[in-house]
């Protein structure tokens, strides 16, 4: 009779770490995949509502019509997906501002049919403490990359040596901050 042998503890092991190595390099491909595929989806719609306001606008002068055109108007936005969409129009040229939310939340679409940014977004609120100072509060969205001026603090009596970054992977070089993610804040 032959004895039946498992595997031990070593072999397991190993399978653990090879499996977890593969999750290393996996995850960040896959989350670049889903970005790029959000990213895309925006796009797209941006790009639907550019070329439907444009064809209403032309339909708009031929036929004498004055009404005046939305995103909503123009196109079936899903509210799931969309936060905002403002469209306006310079010389007959619509642009768009689209800021999505839901699965598309921290993406935005801004600009003319010929010349569109679309991009990730983050929105950071940066609060600037210096032991009771008045400091500034700088909100808004900003891009993961962005570099913005911090401006300086008053206080009397204080004069500010440097500025420190408390979280978020940003990178501080004098009083210019290039945003790294949205848990961003500075003393």
């Amino acid at each position: 009779m032959k004895k039946k042998r498992g595997f031990t503890l070593i072999e397991l092991l190993a399978v653990i770490v090879v499996l977890a190595v593969i999750l290393i390099i996996a995850v960040p491909k896959i989350s670049e995949i889903i970005d790029n595929s959000k990213l895309g989806t925006i796009t797209s719609s941006a790009k639907i509502i550019l070329n439907a306001a444009e064809k209403k606008k032309t339909e708009n002068q031929v036929l004498e019509n004055v009404e005046e055109l939305t995103c909503n108007k123009v196109t079936n936005l899903n509210d799931m997906d969309y936060q905002s969409c403002e469209l306006t129009f310079n010389n007959n040229i619509p642009y768009i501002v689209l800021i999505g939310k839901g699965k598309l939340k921290g993406y935005k679409c801004e600009g003319t049919k010929d010349n569109l940014n679309c991009r990730k977004v983050v929105n950071t609120n940066l609060i600037i403490d210096l032991d009771g100072g008045t400091g500034n509060n700088q909100s808004g969205i900003y891009n993961v990359g962005e570099t913005i001026i911090l401006e300086i603090p008053e206080k009397n009596g204080y004069e500010l040596a440097r500025w420190e970054i408390l979280g978020g992977n940003s990178v501080l070089n004098g009083n210019e901050l290039t945003i790294g993610t949205e848990e961003t804040s500075v003393k």
